[in-house]
């Protein structure tokens, strides 16, 4: 019997990864972790050009946050038996890693849930004092405070469905492979985000939504494929069975020089 490869797993079209910002490190020592000079918010001041005092009128800042982040490991598996054979098998598991890699890295940008010891939403936000509004209310307030916390572009992450109420409402747009907000802040619809509060209130009759000035960074190293040249290791022999293992360190950093914003509406759910 002759066995063909079905529909190939794909990518979400829309997610976090479309509007980060995303980068291939060089080399493996950011494997240990890694720092970032974050630029701050930003700062200006005015000077009088014929000022009544001989003296310099600038005042000097330096850089923002100088922030410490961890990567960990994606890893994706695919187990089949060795006959019939035709099976991709690394194809398959290397399809399954790069379908389910943006709902994790969403799932930790919003909850921490990899590791709490790297800045992520939930983490002390600012709150914005709204409840009880149309999501469409609360989006407008959270862009109002997110310009005035920068004019720099910023994201505003929200749950998928919310997003619909959105669109309904024709307060975002898309833009190629991207939502955006009326003043051009990206929006992202993020199915590994769970719609819960700072301190963890669950999504009921209202839930959450985010932002930040500032765009999030995706680190993401090559795709290793365990054992790749060593057959006898990935099988089972006593069921004839052969499991292949693919996996790739990854990172989502979150700026938080500028402060992060949290606001609650009536859930549309």
């Amino acid at each position: 019997m002759e066995v063909f490869d079905g529909p190939q797993i794909t990518p979400p079209r829309i997610s976090l990864l479309t509007s980060a910002e995303l980068i291939s490190p060089t080399g493996e020592r950011w494997y240990n972790g890694f720092f970032l000079q974050n630029e701050g918010c930003e700062e200006s001041g005015v000077y009088l050009i014929c000022p009544a005092v001989d003296a310099d009128p600038k005042d000097y800042s330096g850089g923002g946050l100088n922030q410490e982040y961890q990567p960990w490991v994606l890893y994706s598996t695919y187990k089949c038996s060795t006959y019939p054979s035709g099976h991709d098998f690394y194809g398959r598991a290397e399809r399954k890693l790069l379908a389910a890699e943006a709902a994790v890295l969403e799932d930790q940008l919003w909850s921490g849930t990899v590791q709490t010891g790297n800045p992520f939403l939930a983490d002390t936000p600012t709150t914005i004092a709204l409840t009880s509004n149309a999501a469409k209310d609360a989006f407008a307030v959270i862009e109002q405070e997110l310009g005035e916390l920068s004019a720099a572009r910023g994201t505003i992450h929200l749950r998928p469905q919310v997003l619909h109420a959105l669109l309904e409402a024709r307060v975002v747009r898309r833009e190629g492979n991207v939502y955006l907000s009326p003043m051009d802040n990206f929006v992202v619809p993020g199915r590994g985000y769970d719609g819960t509060g700072p301190a963890g209130q669950a999504v009921g009759a209202t839930e959450w939504m985010y932002a930040h000035p500032s765009v999030v960074q995706v680190r993401r190293g090559p795709i290793i494929r365990l054992g790749e040249n060593d057959l006898a290791s990935q099988v089972d022999r006593s069921v004839n069975d052969r499991l292949v293992t693919v996996e790739r360190a990854v990172h989502v950093a979150l700026d938080t020089s500028c402060g992060v914003l949290a606001i609650e509406f009536n859930s549309v759910s």
